[in-house]
């Protein structure tokens, strides 16, 4: 740079910058350095308009997203090819701190990306609960908000068998509906999983019922507890199961 290189010369193939590629691996002296000499922090790739903080998000690099917005970076720029945020790759990747950091920082949590998935949908979607938990106390209506297929977060992370991050969503009071647990599952595999996960479930919400009883009938109450002639375990077991599309027969 003293010698006269030009900062923000990107590459001929993709567009990536000096800034860009030193962000993406997390070297946040050569981040900041390249700012104090005029680096364009918000030059994004030519092929799929990815940003130096998008980068940096995406692979969990907290410092260097704080440095990058404190350059000027645009924490909600979006890539152009599919409109995630680095918001959204952050929680697909289960950085909850960048996350964190990025909304202290003015980032939106809500932001879809072209598929009208939200953070809160993919990172229930990638099994990631605390990110789910995260996001869901800074914006509490992500839990029900859908993707233009209709999809909620309980739904898909009921889909991919994700059992700690179906049970953080229905303790945030993600509501249960019968697409939620009924899910198409074509490999023997995944049918197990499904399976499983339904089993672990309806033990978790028994459970869940039976502190709720506990808790009202003796901490409000004082009434004796009286055990519940209806439970999840049979609610659950009744959702229809047909065999023609790939669901398993409830047990």
């Amino acid at each position: 740079v003293e010698g006269g290189a030009d900062v923000n010369q990107a590459s001929t193939d993709d567009g990536s910058t000096p800034c860009y590629v030193a962000a993406e691996n997390g070297h946040v002296e050569v981040v900041k350095a390249l700012v104090e000499a005029g680096a364009d922090v918000n030059q994004a790739t030519t092929d799929d308009g990815a940003t130096p903080c998008f980068m940096a998000a995406q692979e969990g690099h907290v410092e260097v997203v704080r440095a990058l917005v404190e350059a000027g970076a645009d924490v909600n720029q979006a890539r152009t090819d599919n409109g995630a945020t680095p918001c959204f790759m952050a929680a697909q990747n289960g950085h909850a701190e960048v996350v964190r950091v990025l909304a202290k920082l003015g980032a939106s949590v809500e932001t879809p990306d072209d598929t009208g998935r939200t953070p809160a949908f993919i990172a229930a979607q990638m099994g990631h609960a605390e990110v789910v938990t995260l996001l869901a106390t800074l914006k509490p209506a992500l839990i029900t908000r859908t993707s233009n297929s209709g999809w909620t977060p309980l739904r898909v992370s009921c889909h991919r068998a994700h059992l700690d991050t179906s049970k953080a969503l229905l303790l945030l009071g993600a509501p249960v509906t019968v697409q939620d647990l009924k899910r198409y599952r074509f490999t023997p595999g995944e049918r197990f999983a499904t399976h499983t996960l339904r089993t672990k479930l309806m033990d978790f919400m028994d459970g869940a019922l039976e502190q709720h009883r506990i808790f009202v009938s003796v901490f409000l109450f004082g009434c004796t507890v009286h055990p519940s002639t209806s439970s999840a375990t049979q609610a659950i077991s009744t959702v229809p199961f047909t065999g023609s599309s790939g669901f398993f027969p409830p047990t």
